[in-house]
């Protein structure tokens, strides 16, 4: 049974905002259920996708024979990402969550690592990592976001970060997991900003210290018409 609280494997909330990404939500989904974490609970939310989302997931879950508790939220209206991510904010059951783009991918041990950090240093906002890239088809293009965007794996900021997060945003979105309590104490989302993510760890590290975790913890997904985009 999925708790709050499982020693020390407090509940983490995986949730994915999909809009029409049919073609790659399983991947995404089979790479939050099967993290080698015990405790974890899976939140979905379709923001009234017109292409067969819905009743691909449906089936999904239907047929899911694994213990991670899932909840399938399908909005009624079309709240576009940042509204759609502060219903899995308002949602989540966890002490930690993420969020994750339906066309990204975790790797397996990601939540375990980066839990057993946050564990031990409970008023960091969130931590981040590196990620890998991969294409449309899923092979991999750049196996460091990091150094494409001219850093390095080993000296990335941590601690008091704000000045140089508000001048670049380096985080690459599904590398982070956060704090929940902190995430709806700063507000969560801003509805009216695309860059959702971004402002969020903006308010987030004004206000409490943040964690670099020097490897790779998932695959960011590039399409065709951004390759050339250093994102």
């Amino acid at each position: 049974m999925v708790t709050n609280e499982t020693g020390n494997n407090p509940l983490v909330t995986i949730g994915i905002p999909n809009f029409n990404y049919a073609h790659y939500i399983l991947d995404a989904i089979e790479s939050a259920v099967n993290q080698d974490y015990p405790n974890i609970e899976l939140i979905i939310v379709d923001d009234c996708s017109t292409d067969n989302s819905v009743g691909v997931i449906d089936e999904w879950i239907k047929n899911y024979k694994g213990g991670v508790p899932v909840k399938f939220i399908k909005n009624q209206n079309n709240l576009g990402l940042p509204g759609t991510c502060n219903v899995i904010l308002k949602n989540a059951s966890g002490k930690y969550y993420q969020t994750l783009d339906a066309d990204d991918l975790l790797h397996l041990d990601k939540i375990a690592q980066q839990v057993e950090i946050l564990n031990v240093n409970e008023n960091a906002a969130l931590i981040y990592s590196n990620v890998c890239l991969i294409d449309e088809n899923g092979k991999k293009v750049d196996d460091d976001y990091l150094k494409r965007i001219n850093y390095e794996e080993k000296e990335m900021p941590e601690g008091n970060i704000f000045e140089q997060l508000f001048n670049f945003n380096f985080i690459p979105l599904p590398s982070v997991l956060i704090n929940t309590k902190l995430a709806r104490e700063v507000g969560g989302y801003d509805d009216t900003l695309q860059v959702q993510d971004y402002y969020l760890w903006l308010k987030l590290a004004e206000k409490f210290p943040v964690i670099y975790l020097p490897v790779k913890t998932a695959l960011y997904r590039v399409h065709s018409k951004s390759m050339s985009n250093d994102e």
